[in-house]
């Protein structure tokens, strides 16, 4: 905030610090999740002196170091938007995360949104929980998947994502904001990034909700394996298959017999046309 970054150290309290201007001249910038070595300078202030190396970066938002990402959506207002749980997914696995799927409001679920989720995902490892603040459902199971790990939640906003966070641990008191009657879509209720302590040493950074997300860096040759349901059934004629327009597919035959989902592979074919059209080039 305002170039002021707040640094958590073991057995002390938070540092406002500033970052040394030799991290500006290099084009570097400490985002939320850096592992840092700050110098203390008194009066609970420090200058962070080194960033360690990151084992991952996410562009936007900008955080570092993460295991996993929960994605979040809501069962009903707003409805799931299927193309973007699948980017987000995407993502996911092109920087080697964990991956969590929560649906809250479940008590709503009167159009069976959940039981899709499971459906669409049901063969990949991905962890899938119902949630219900109502009813008292998921709180446990999302801790658990919380525990020893740095996540962060994504999805749209008006979904419950603060809501989530002040059910796990009522101290953060986040801001919740409720739906745009006019657009279906959540009003934005966090405005920054933040790397919260949920539960005992289980970090969540809480971000800004996504309206889009662009599927940067990716080739059209690598999609494929960013969809891990995909590898069950790649036995394709050619190595190099797209999974589109060639014969003696194994994805397009699972497809087929309904071991793939449908809905899923149309996305597939939808995300395919965009890296096509971007080049696989970062913007």
């Amino acid at each position: 905030m305002s170039g002021f970054y707040y640094v958590k150290v073991p057995n002390e309290p938070v540092f406002e610090c500033r970052a040394r201007g030799k991290f500006k001249k290099n084009n570097i910038k400490p985002v939320v999740g850096d592992l840092v070595e700050i110098q203390a300078i008194g009066n609970g202030q420090g200058v962070i002196e080194i960033i360690l190396p990151r084992k991952n970066c996410l562009v936007r938002p900008s955080v570092a170091n993460i295991d996993q990402l929960m994605v979040v959506f809501a069962a009903t207002s707003p409805e799931p938007d299927f193309l973007l749980m699948d980017r987000l997914t995407v993502l996911a696995e092109k920087n080697k995360l964990f991956v969590t799927i929560c649906i809250t409001k479940t008590d709503l679920d009167d159009r069976n949104n959940f039981n899709k989720v499971v459906g669409r995902y049901s063969n990949t490892d991905y962890n899938i929980i119902g949630l219900s603040n109502k009813l008292n459902r998921g709180i446990e199971d999302i801790k658990d998947v919380l525990a020893g790990k740095l996540s962060t939640l994504s999805g749209p906003s008006g979904v419950g994502k603060s809501t989530l966070i002040n059910t796990i641990n009522p101290n953060f008191k986040l801001n919740v904001g409720d739906v745009s009657i006019k657009t279906k879509r959540g009003k934005h209720t966090t405005t920054h990034c933040e790397l919260l302590e949920v539960i005992e040493d289980g970090f969540v950074v809480d971000t800004p909700g996504f309206t889009s997300l662009e599927l940067e860096g990716i080739s059209e040759y690598e999609l494929a394996k960013y969809f891990p349901d995909f590898n069950k059934f790649n036995n394709c004629q050619f190595v190099s298959c797209a999974h589109e327009n060639e014969e003696l597919c194994g994805v397009k035959d699972a497809v087929k017999s309904g071991e793939l989902s449908k809905e899923r592979y149309k996305n597939y074919l939808l995300l395919l046309q965009e890296v096509r059209e971007n080049g696989g080039k970062y913007r």
